[in-house]
């Protein structure tokens, strides 16, 4: 069977995402799609559900289908100074965001 997203609003969201399992988490930077009624939408990270893993998403950025048309992978404007920068205010304010 052959399942249809609708893809035509989604955004691409450029952040950071936080792994725990129950031993320790790692927040990473990371990209994924958000759906118009907030479904997150993350390849990436499918076979994390085979596993007990927890997902937290911080995002930082967020790109419409119509902003990333004909831009080149090196042309967003995420720099690791600016994602790190975001996730040490993110912890120390203790704020988690499930990508909405």
């Amino acid at each position: 069977m052959r399942h249809s997203i609708d893809l035509r609003n989604a955004k691409y969201v450029e952040g950071c995402v936080e792994l725990t399992d129950i031993r320790r988490g790692i927040i990473i930077q990371h990209g994924w799609l958000v759906l118009e009624d907030g479904t997150i939408l993350d390849p990436t990270l499918a076979t994390a559900d085979r596993v007990k893993i927890e997902r937290t998403y911080y995002p930082a950025f967020r790109y419409s289908r119509e902003e990333l048309t004909g831009k080149r992978l090196n042309a967003f404007p995420v720099a690791l100074v600016e994602l790190n920068q975001f996730e040490i205010e993110l912890k120390s304010k203790g704020v988690a965001h499930n990508g909405r």
